[in-house]
């Protein structure tokens, strides 16, 4: 086992996770759980943008499940109070097929998904623990590294082949990754960066660090150089120059980022340049767009081509797409009901 290299970083004692919505990504199914009813929903995106259920059963058994965390198999569902948690497939009719029920431990906050592996991480600083679990197409589970010696990381984001945790305090920041053994290892020494970020996003490689509050902002890119990754950041600013202040749900569409503000409306969009457009600087973010949708939407969930927008507390659906130009198309829009965990899947 690979582990954390100083005192500072410290590594990742099992427990799961409730999924963060504005790091929702996937690309075929989304995923749709009552808690409080057991009602599940399973839907995708049609050619024409038009939002189409294959799956809409409610059932005892995901009675409690509030948090839903995407898998390359399916998903996990999990109980943040009650400590629940079942592994589940789907099927290429979009239907479920529930696997082994399991007992972690309560009040995980926070998890992402990498391949059939989730990492699970006590990002609300109870203990600094931390574990990873994989997902077998036979919907069982298995813990394959925990850690009880976490430093208090603030954020926690995954790109398309890293992992990335910061702390806003002081701008401490380290890369790593989930090795086919599924142990979590570290690329890097720990490095700084500005403080104060307090969301992420990514596309390929690239990373974009806000400031919800204040709009502050700075991105770069992880690179990779023979078998270590490190993150270097090229452009920024202390000010809310591209509209971030109070952006709270992001989805990369597209080879985009969508940018969104749920107790305003105020949305935009943007794309990293390439390095060699870039004189050489990667990771390099541009603004494309900004506009204004309705408001109150919590989750983003890429499917395909399309972006299906969710509103927890109004149950409000709008679908629609990020043109080549950056501009938001919507396609339908209408009344889900409230009170849903989502996530997409890729299958």
């Amino acid at each position: 086992m690979k582990y954390f290299k100083t005192s500072l970083i410290a590594a990742l004692s099992l427990g799961c996770a409730c999924v963060q919505p504005s790091l929702a990504d996937g690309a075929g199914r989304m995923l749709f759980v009552n808690g409080g009813t057991g009602r599940v929903i399973v839907a995708g995106i049609d050619k024409n943008g038009y939002f189409q259920t294959s799956y809409d059963v409610t059932t005892a058994a995901f009675v409690g499940m509030d948090s839903v965390i995407p898998t390359s198999a399916g998903a996990i569902l999990y109980s943040y109070y009650g400590g629940g948690a079942r592994a589940i497939l789907l099927d290429g009719d979009g239907a479920i097929n529930p696997g082994s029920s399991y007992n972690f431990s309560k009040q995980w906050y926070y998890s992402i998904g990498d391949g059939n592996h989730t990492l699970f991480y006590d990002l609300a600083g109870n203990g600094g623990d931390g574990a990873v679990v994989a997902s077998y197409p036979d919907g069982t589970l298995r813990q394959t590294f925990s850690s009880t010696s976490f430093t208090h990381w603030t954020l926690l984001g995954k790109t398309e082949n890293f992992l990335f945790w910061y702390r806003s305090s002081d701008g401490l920041f380290v890369t790593g990754d989930i090795n086919v053994a599924g142990q979590l290892t570290q690329d890097t020494r720990a490095a700084t960066t500005k403080t104060g970020y307090t969301n992420i996003a990514a596309v390929g490689d690239d990373i974009l660090l806000w400031n919800v509050n204040s709009g502050a902002w700075e991105s770069g890119a992880i690179s990779f150089s023979g078998t270590t990754s490190a993150y270097v950041a090229t452009a920024g600013g202390s000010t809310n120059s591209l509209g971030l202040a109070g952006v709270d749900v992001a989805a990369q569409t597209n080879g985009r980022l969508f940018l969104y503000a749920s107790a305003t409306g105020a949305a935009l969009t943007g794309h990293f340049v390439e390095p060699l457009q870039s004189a050489g600087k990667p990771g390099l973010f541009l603004k494309d767009q900004s506009f204004t949708l309705g408001k109150y939407y919590t989750s983003a969930l890429r499917c395909g081509q399309f972006l299906t927008l969710y509103g927890y507390g109004t149950g409000q659906i709008q679908v629609g797409y990020v043109g080549f130009d950056g501009k938001f198309q919507p396609t339908q829009g209408f009344t889900l009901g409230g009170g849903l965990s989502v996530a997409a899947t890729g299958s």
